[in-house]
């Protein structure tokens, strides 16, 4: 069992100096990092989704034009105060 544990640790190690050698060779391109906000991209993993979330939003789809303008008023109203 501990063997086991030790492999495992190891293979972390191993998967961590493989980013960090890959984003050592990315910034040494001269490549700049993005920050991204989150819930931006959409993009999730492969178990990430599942009908019960397609239909979740596709809900917040529906009410996203009727919140938008709410929204837009709020702000506005916060900036004449």
């Amino acid at each position: 069992m501990i063997s086991n544990h030790t492999t495992l640790i190891e293979q972390r190690h191993d998967s961590a100096a493989e980013i960090a050698y890959a984003v050592e060779q990315f910034l040494a391109a001269g490549g700049k990092p993005q920050i991204i906000a989150q819930g931006v991209s959409g993009e999730v993993g492969i178990s990430g989704t599942s009908s019960h979330h397609d239909r979740l939003r596709a809900e917040r789809d529906k009410l996203a034009p009727a919140v938008r303008p709410k929204k837009a008023l709020q702000q506005a109203r916060q900036q004449r105060t």
